[in-house]
């Protein structure tokens, strides 16, 4: 049933997914939020939860726009998935804007391939990995997926390396700019913001455990189906796998030595892990073996979830 619904890219399944995604983001929320909430908190929460749909309608975009998964939608089902497998982003705008931003760099960065307007598409990613890091530090790491790209697609051109510096310098001036005048300190908001925690004493219970067993579990499913089919993939994709391989090495990255960890730093692998996901999906011939690996993975995340609530 679940594939037959989101075996195509319909608008039905846009609305389907929107209340879901309202459903669980409302339900997650702290009870004392909706006695106590001011003005200015249901302005905060809206712009998260425009923020985190807006993430998943541009990741199926990405999937779709570059071939990445035939025409269906079990990307954004199973980003759904992963955000209700770990709830802990519909409270952590912080992870929920880093990830829209992330996001639009990886789009820039995929679309690298067509060979059109590289400069300002390598100016672009830049500057949205460096706004992300204003949510999350760490995610500077992603910078060096920039590089990567260029050596896989635009190497040839020595003006396409000193655009991510130019990028860099220019953006990194506003963002100082903005640490004076709002933070006060500027060591002090650098300390606090690039320490190094590679501790995982983060669980306060044992279902997070759980649930981050679950999605390693799952996410290494994914990937090493991904790779095992690496080979058959169509040359003019193969850059773009790559980089999904190292965007997600990057992520793993960031989560390791992101202090103040939670299970919600996971969100920033989710990307990637739906693209492998989808990819084996379409490779089962069995609809209903098809229907079962989607039917576990979405159990189990109802499951956890309202365990957590």
């Amino acid at each position: 049933m679940i594939t037959s619904i989101f075996n195509k890219t319909r608008p039905i399944n846009y609305i389907i997914l929107s209340a879901l995604l309202l459903v669980f983001y409302i339900l997650f929320q702290n009870a004392d939020f909706f006695s106590k909430a001011t003005l200015f908190d249901w302005c905060l929460k809206i712009v998260s939860f425009t923020l985190l749909l807006g993430a998943l309608y541009l990741s199926q975009f990405i999937y779709n726009r570059n071939n990445l998964v035939k025409d269906n939608m079990y990307g954004s089902l199973f980003f759904l998935s992963f955000c209700i497998l770990l709830p802990s982003i519909f409270t952590n705008i912080n992870v929920i804007g880093s990830v829209f931003f992330l996001i639009l760099s990886f789009r820039r960065l995929i679309s690298l391939k067509s060979m059109i307007h590289i400069k300002q598409k390598l100016f672009d990613a830049t500057a949205f990995i460096l706004i992300a890091s204003l949510f999350h530090f760490w995610n500077i790491l992603f910078l060096i997926v920039v590089f990567i790209a260029i050596v896989i697609h635009v190497a040839f051109d020595l003006r396409n390396w000193i655009i991510p510096i130019i990028a860099t310098i220019l953006i990194g001036a506003i963002i100082l700019l903005y640490v004076m005048l709002f933070e006060g300190s500027l060591l002090l908001f650098l300390y606090e913001s690039s320490s190094i925690d590679l501790s995982f004493n983060y669980f306060e219970n044992d279902i997070q455990r759980i649930t981050l067993a679950v999605f390693t579990g799952v996410s290494a499913l994914f990937l090493i189906s991904s790779l095992l089919s690496y080979s058959s993939k169509p040359l003019n994709q193969l850059g773009a796998y790559r980089m999904l391989y190292l965007i997600l090495l990057v992520a793993i990255a960031v989560f390791i030595v992101s202090p103040n960890k939670s299970n919600s730093l996971l969100a920033f692998t989710f990307f990637p892990v739906s693209i492998f996901g989808t990819n084996l999906i379409e490779k089962l011939d069995n609809k209903w073996v098809q229907e079962a690996v989607i039917l576990i993975i979405v159990l189990i995340s109802l499951t956890t979830f309202f365990i957590q609530l």
